[in-house]
Order: structure tokens, then C-alpha cells, then sequence
């Protein structure tokens, strides 16, 4: 920035930005401008740094823009909006009294890293146990959540501790609850009520005590309006519900996220990391519809791609335009030695490398880039292709 570079200024109710001569320049969502009147959202350009204009004042509470992210909390809900980080606050707070959480908000928003969260501040002894009630049979969700006892059914040939079980001491996380058939739900209901589970085909019931968390991408209120979701059981679940919202309503947070999502995928090299102007811009012009976990996914694909830790306006370009994985990729490898660095840029090379079955012109697709470009990462993060044996 030039030492007088821009003003803001209010008048009429509404906030203007004005070029004050400076070296480099002011734009508006990309735009060069000498003078602008600003809406909530708005991105802004000065110089070498980039803003979101967000319309309205700070809450009562918090006067002041507050940099520091919430302590213990995940990456996914580093936040300035002071709304937003007073809920959180709040969730903190009762889910370590053990008030069950449910958690909506659209896909990748960070719901089951919310809950993994949630589980270690809890200091529970037992398990985090995850289970996606969408990605079950409706035939065979009770038998996972309650087990089995041998004989129950044909090919039930020995006992099996269900999910919930599983989680005794520990935390159980329902993710797409609205997805579980409603006959399940209400054998849930019993089982959150009465603390114990009765397996499929079993007559004793097992005491059971866990820490609940719930999630759901859908309106809880219009589930039960529709009769997906039994209004006894939301009731049972839902002691504090938060939405976490999607990325493009809460662009401001993108500095944050870049920040932390960067020293998980690159460690202590991630303060070398620099974004070239152009670069920039595309990482706050984008719309993020997969919301953190594209973010994390672009970033992961952008370092790959850069040069010298500087990540261009094509590394960028090349990243969103990627494909996110449906599962992530190795978050790890073997390090060179005890006080190594991980390289992630290179296992999620390696991974795409190994997906692909060693197809380059299949990796440069899924990174969108050339199989030479391709040739050049897998020589700088020293990976190699195995050749099939010769028949």
C-alpha cells in the first residue's frame, strides 16, 4: 500500500471507497475505480491487500474486530463475524456440559470436523464413532447401530457390538439424521432415553453412555414438517443447534482459512507461502460451492502446482477448475526424519498418481494441467510410477 492509499467514507447511509492517488491502484470486485459505492460482500482491492466489505456494525458484545480465532476450535470455524463466533462460543460451552449438538448447514461446511472437535474437548475416554445414515441400507442400519447376536439372522454367525455400543465413553455422531427410516428412529429414541441398546436378536440390554452430535444439510423444522423426521427424536437431539454457514457467507473468514488449512497441508513451510495479486483474486472471486472442503481441496492442488511457494492467478485457476474428491486425500507420509515437515502437496500428487493407476494424462485432467507440468511435480516431490511386470 502506498502510505495514503484509499479512504472509506459514510454518508447517506451508505459507505463509499475512494483512490486517493495511490501507486497501485483500488479495485472493487476486480474492477479498477477511482471512487465506488460499496454493498455487503463486496471485494476490495488495495494495493497488495485484499477486503470484504460486510454491511452492518459489530454486535453489541464485540465492538472491535476480534483477529484471534475461537480457542480449541477447528479450522472450519475460524471466524471474524462476531454473530457467528458468539454462537460458537455458546456450542463450546454447553456441548462440554454434555447438552447433545445439532449441527446443519450445506455440504463441506466442516459438520463432522465440528463434531471430531466437539469429541476432544469433551476429554471422553472412548471413542469418536461416525456414522453417515445415509450410506447405510435401511435393511441393515439397525443391525449396525444396535449389533447383532449370533443366530439373529441368517449369516449372523457371531456376535457383533453395533455403532452405538462402539461409542460407549465417547462421542457419537449422526450425520445425515434426517436420512435414517423412521422405524430405526424410533428404536433411537428408546436407546437415547433409556441410555442402553438391545442387538438385533438379542433380549438383555446394554448400558450404554456417549456424548451426542447430530448433523443434517436440511431445514431440521422442515424435516419434521414432512414427516422424515419424528418430532419426539429432534427433541430428544436437539438441546443446541448451530448452522454453519456456507463459504460465500463468510468470505471475510477466507484470510483465516487460507492461513490454517495451509499449515495442515504444508506444515511450517506454509509461512513462505505467498499469493501473487492476480492469484488472490481468483481465491476471493471464486463462489466456493463446496464451501471449506473445496477450499482445502484447491489449496492442496494450488501448492502442487506453484513455483517457488508462490501461488499464481493459473495455479489458482488450475486448482478451482480441479475436481474434489469425494474422499480426501493421505493427510500424511513417512518423514524424512523425526522433525520433518509432511509434504501434502505431494501425497495428494501421490494420491491422484495411485487413483489414476499411474495414468499421467488421467492426473493432469484431475489437477487441470498439462502431463508435462505433471512430469515436473512428480520429479520435484521425487515420485515415480511403477512399470506393470512384463507378461
Amino acid at each position: 500500500m502506498s502510505s495514503r492509499h484509499a479512504r472509506f467514507e459514510v454518508a447517506d447511509g451508505g459507505w463509499t471507497v475512494e483512490d486517493l492517488g495511490s501507486k497501485n491502484g483500488v479495485r472493487v470486485n476486480g474492477a479498477p475505480t477511482t471512487r465506488a459505492g460499496l454493498v455487503d460482500h463486496d471485494q476490495i482491492e488495495i494495493g497488495d491487500t485484499m477486503f470484504v466489505f460486510r454491511a452492518g456494525g459489530a454486535a453489541e458484545h464485540e465492538r472491535h474486530l476480534v483477529v484471534q480465532a475461537l480457542p480449541d476450535a477447528p479450522v472450519a470455524l475460524a471466524c471474524l463475524g462476531p454473530d457467528l463466533r458468539a454462537e460458537l462460543a455458546t456450542m463450546l460451552r454447553v456441548a462440554a456440559a454434555g447438552v447433545p449438538i445439532v449441527l446443519s448447514g450445506p455440504t463441506g461446511t466442516g459438520k463432522e470436523v465440528t463434531a471430531r472437535a466437539l469429541h476432544a474437548l469433551s476429554r471422553r475416554p472412548g471413542r469418536f464413532v461416525a456414522v453417515n445414515c445415509a450410506a447405510i441400507p435401511a435393511t441393515l442400519i439397525e443391525s449396525e447401530l444396535f449389533g447383532v447376536r449370533r443366530g439373529a439372522f441368517s449369516g449372523a454367525d457371531r456376535d457383533r457390538p453395533g455403532l452405538i455400543v462402539s461409542a460407549d465413553q465417547g462421542t457419537l455422531f449422526l450425520d445425515e439424521l434426517g436420512e435414517m427410516p423412521l422405524a430405526t428412529q424410533a428404536a433411537l429414541l428408546r436407546a437415547l432415553q433409556e441410555r442402553e441398546v438391545v442387538p438385533v436378536g438379542g433380549t438383555a440390554a446394554i448400558a450404554v453412555s456417549f456424548g451426542l452430535v447430530s448433523a443434517t444439510h436440511r431445514d431440521v423444522d422442515a424435516l419434521v414438517a414432512d414427516g422424515r423426521l419424528r418430532d419426539d427424536l429432534v427433541a430428544r437431539v436437539r438441546g443446541y443447534h448451530v448452522r454453519l454457514p456456507a463459504l460465500r457467507e463468510r468470505r471475510e473468514d477466507l484470510g483465516l482459512l487460507v492461513g490454517a488449512l495451509l499449515a495442515r497441508i504444508v506444515g511450517d513451510r506454509a509461512t513462505r507461502v505467498r499469493f501473487a495479486r492476480d492469484g488472490a483474486r481468483h481465491l476471493f472471486a471464486h463462489a466456493w460451492p463446496g464451501n471449506v472442503r473445496e477450499l482445502e481441496h484447491a489449496l492442496r492442488v494450488a501448492m502442487a502446482l506453484a513455483d517457488d511457494d508462490v501461488i499464481t492467478a493459473a495455479a489458482m485457476g488450475q486448482a478451482i477448475a480441479a475436481p474434489t474428491p469425494t474422499t480426501p486425500p493421505p493427510t500424511s507420509r513417512a518423514a524424512a526424519g523425526p522433525t520433518a515437515a509432511p509434504d501434502r502437496a505431494g501425497d495428494t500428487l501421490a494420491a491422484l498418481l495411485a487413483d489414476h493407476q499411474g495414468n499421467l494424462s488421467a492426473v493432469a485432467r484431475a489437477l487441470g494441467t498439462s502431463v508435462s507440468q505433471v512430469r515436473r511435480l512428480m520429479a520435484r516431490h521425487q515420485l515415480t510410477v511403477a512399470r506393470p511386470p512384463r507378461a
